[in-house]
């Protein structure tokens, strides 16, 4: 689950997504990964997040650097620093610890186009 830090715009669009959502799930729908700003059922429409400061689950044992890229990975469900078949959501805004749970992050889904 991610966190839009308090107080800090965001840019957010409007999506049925077609599974329930909880606030602050992160989601990838269109090659796009989405923060939902609140809870909705399966194919209701709904506003997501699609740029914006976050606080997002990191990957387990991976030091990110500040401005690191950051990428999604739907499978676990966290940011990593892994390419693979992962999806390009935005960069690190601080550093993280392997040890540490989340990363301070800008999601910008520029980087998809």
């Amino acid at each position: 689950m991610s966190l839009i830090t308090s107080g800090v715009d965001y840019d957010s669009i409007k999506l049925a997504h077609t599974a329930a959502v909880t606030e602050g799930e992160d989601i990838l729908a269109n090659g796009r990964v989405l923060v939902a700003l609140s809870a909705a059922a399966a194919n209701a429409v709904n506003i997501y997040a699609i740029e914006a400061q976050l606080e997002a689950p990191k990957a387990p044992g991976v030091a990110v650097a500040a401005g690191a890229t950051l990428y999604w990975d739907n499978t676990a469900k966290n940011y990593t620093t892994t390419v693979g078949t992962n999806t390009k959501a935005g960069y690190a805004t601080e550093a993280a610890a392997a040890a540490d749970t989340v990363v301070q992050m800008k999601l910008t889904n520029d980087a998809n186009l």
